[in-house]
């Protein structure tokens, strides 16, 4: 199920779109579909211009970070657990892990050292496809207790794959009534509260790892560029995700 996941958002990309309108405008070559194959390249021209676009990857960044704001720590209330998601270790090589982004391991650090849970719950992220050696709540227990915190503090859910399985997890693993702040990325937030409310739990959601920008707009926002593309992809994969569990428990 998890290739599937990954393999929907690629088949329902811009660039596939694109590429799938370059591929039937090269069948067409009979001059009777001319007017639709010189309509396949403009549309194909016309999405890759507007989804590579700085202006507007931003806008769709923003969509599906919102409502979210940063939260300030006197507006975290003291709960039972601080829920930390996985998806910010890679492997190098050998024993060798770095920082995809630390956000969310900093922002459990933080509010644990400011009593606003008694616990911390890291989830065992790790995907088929993955040469780590250890689940990335294994890795993130180690950091947690070389940055002084109570090894007694930290808790550790089995192996889980994608966001619906780390809700379910920890099901299994505290009182569904429990109080939780639930600490990931601000796009990733409104799929994850979703799930976690699903399973009963009472949240209250600490986004971080903000990816949208609020710079003043500049020429360089009016060039397309690969990384923008890449951003507009990646919100609409989220968009996706979101419609994918709302549909799976509209069908239970």
């Amino acid at each position: 199920m998890i290739y599937l996941h990954k393999i929907i958002p690629l088949i329902t990309s811009p660039l596939f779109f694109v590429l799938t309108l370059l591929a039937i405008s090269i069948i067409l070559r009979k001059s009777k579909f001319i007017k639709l194959k010189n309509s396949l390249l403009f549309l194909s021209f016309l999405t890759l211009f507007l989804f590579s676009n700085p202006l507007i990857s931003n806008k769709l960044v923003k969509y599906i970070e919102a409502p979210y704001l940063p939260v300030k720590l006197s507006e975290v209330p003291e709960s039972d657990y601080i829920v930390v998601l996985s998806g910010m270790v890679h492997f190098v090589k050998d024993d060798v892990y770095e920082w995809s982004d630390p956000d969310r391991f900093f922002a459990g650090i933080k509010l644990l050292n400011a009593n606003k849970g008694r616990k911390i719950i890291y989830t065992g992220g790790l995907l088929p496809w993955e040469l780590k050696k250890k689940t990335e709540g294994e890795l993130l227990k180690n950091k947690s207790i070389e940055f002084g915190i109570d090894e007694n503090d930290i808790l550790i859910t089995k192996k889980v794959q994608n966001t619906y399985e780390e809700a379910n997890a920890i099901y299994h693993l505290i009182d569904s009534k429990s109080k939780i702040i639930l600490v990931t990325s601000a796009f990733h937030m409104k799929r994850a509260e979703f799930l976690f409310k699903k399973h009963t739990f009472n949240v209250f959601p600490y986004p971080v790892d903000f990816k949208s920008k609020n710079n003043k707009i500049t020429i360089l926002d009016f060039i397309p560029s690969a990384g923008s593309l890449s951003r507009s992809s990646f919100a609409i994969r989220e968009v996706l995700g979101r419609m994918y569990y709302r549909v799976k428990f509209l069908l239970k």
